[in-house]
């Protein structure tokens, strides 16, 4: 079950704004990698800045956020800021033959860090998207795929697994830790119980 009310204590306390501070950070680095490695690039028409131009603001929103001690506002940003960045990616590039379309699981894993209503609600919202993707390039309503190069269609795919396995490893760095510290704590209480125990 999700924690109520989702607070910024809650968060910190769970270690999940660090792994904020993280996966903005990866995000924001991989976007300016990817944008230094595309060749050919042309910054007046090419189609593949549209990631980056949307993932490097919105992770920059989403650090100053973090700075100033919001996480929850951090990670809705940065949650669905890639959701939308992936869509928006998807109805102009090349529908669902872009490479982008496969970081909607790795944003509904992310939405883990909100809770369940999160991750339903971005599963639901990428389920849709997905479905009427399919339906709209079945009616040839969407322009015609722009496909990538294989070197492009590469960066992204390690970018998407590079933020996928940072998060999952410091998700699971964090519930080790959090589970170390309710231990102590659990075994400390019981000392205490005892030496009470003992003096009466």
């Amino acid at each position: 079950p999700s924690p109520p009310g989702h607070t910024e204590a809650w968060l910190s306390a769970a270690g999940l704004a660090r792994v904020a501070w993280l996966a903005a950070t990866v995000v924001l680095c991989g976007s300016a990698a990817f944008l230094l490695l595309l060749p050919d690039l042309s910054l007046a028409s090419d189609y593949r800045l549209i990631g980056p131009a949307l993932l490097i603001p919105l992770s920059t929103v989403c650090l100053v956020l973090l700075h100033r001690k919001r996480p929850v506002a951090a990670l809705h940003v940065l949650i669905w800021g890639a959701w939308l960045t992936t869509t928006v990616s998807a109805i102009w590039v090349a529908g669902l033959r872009t490479a982008l379309v496969f970081a909607y699981p790795a944003i509904v894993f992310a939405a883990l860090m909100l809770g369940r209503r999160a991750v339903i609600g971005t599963g639901v919202a990428s389920i849709a998207v997905i479905a009427a993707l399919g339906f709209a390039e079945h009616a040839q309503l969407l322009p015609a795929p722009r496909l990538v190069s294989l070197f492009t269609l590469t960066m992204i795919y390690v970018l998407v697994m590079l933020v996928v396995t940072t998060l999952g490893a410091v998700i699971a760095q964090e519930q080790r830790r959090w589970r170390r510290n309710e231990n102590e704590a659990r075994d400390k209480l019981a000392r205490q119980a005892g030496q009470l125990a003992e003096r009466e």
